[in-house]
């Protein structure tokens, strides 16, 4: 009986000491504490849901400093966003991000860790080029349907001049093409006005058209009586 009451004690004390090293291991060496905080999306894949609308994305936060990239918001496509949500979209600290999101092919830039839009931007400051010679082509043809297409009320767009001819508009249509689009405004103003405008050199002084975005689309705005001088065309 005295030797089982020496093994019991026994069998205590290693269970004390025991205890005591599994303390003793514990304060040497804490766990890792875990995060609670989601992984960080790259700065790639939340500028792509700002240029198919995430209203949630803040540009300043993933891209280097544009006044223009406002311009780069679109209108809110749920099926884009799926898809970009879908995917592994990864970045890189400096360099090119390219893929496809349907059919619809993209590029990203980084530099230092931030998005550089100046290869998205460049595509709209085309388009809006575009968009004034094909509304002074349309004016000189007065093509109504073609001006509908154009503008936001096509009611106040005032033509000057005669209609050209119609077997000479390939030759009208090339003059138009070599012709300079000056972006008139400040692109810090235009941040705040959600507006863009243009000077073509027809007229006196000038043909003046301001460019406003609806969604994914740009438009001449004519809420204001827009005159088009055409003379120079018949000189």
């Amino acid at each position: 009986m005295k030797n089982c009451h020496v093994v019991l004690s026994l069998g205590l004390l290693f269970a004390v000491a025991s205890l005591i090293s599994g303390c003793a291991v514990a304060k040497s060496s804490p766990a890792a504490p875990i995060s609670s905080e989601p992984a960080k999306e790259p700065v790639a894949k939340q500028f792509l849901r700002y240029l198919y609308g995430d209203d949630d994305v803040e540009f300043t936060k993933i891209c280097h400093a544009s006044d223009d990239g406002w311009m780069l918001h679109g209108a809110k496509n749920a099926n884009a966003l799926a898809l970009i949500n879908s995917q592994r979209i990864a970045s890189k600290p400096t360099g090119i991000i390219s893929g496809l999101l349907g059919t619809d092919l993209y590029f990203v830039e980084t530099r230092d860790g931030k998005v550089d839009p100046a290869f998205n931007l460049q595509p709209i400051y085309v388009m809006h080029r575009q968009i004034v010679l094909r509304f002074v082509y349309a004016a000189l043809s007065q093509n109504q349907r073609m001006l509908g297409e154009l503008v936001t009320d096509v009611g106040k767009v005032q033509i000057i001049g005669p209609k050209a001819a119609s077997g000479d508009m390939d030759q009208y249509g090339s003059i138009i093409e070599l012709m300079p689009v000056l972006r008139s405004s400040k692109s810090a103003d235009d941040a705040k006005s959600r507006t863009v405008t243009y000077r073509v050199p027809i007229g006196d002084e000038a043909l003046v058209l301001t460019l406003v975005k609806d969604g994914n689309r740009w438009r001449i705005d004519t809420s204001g009586t827009v005159r088009v001088p055409l003379e120079f065309f018949f000189r």
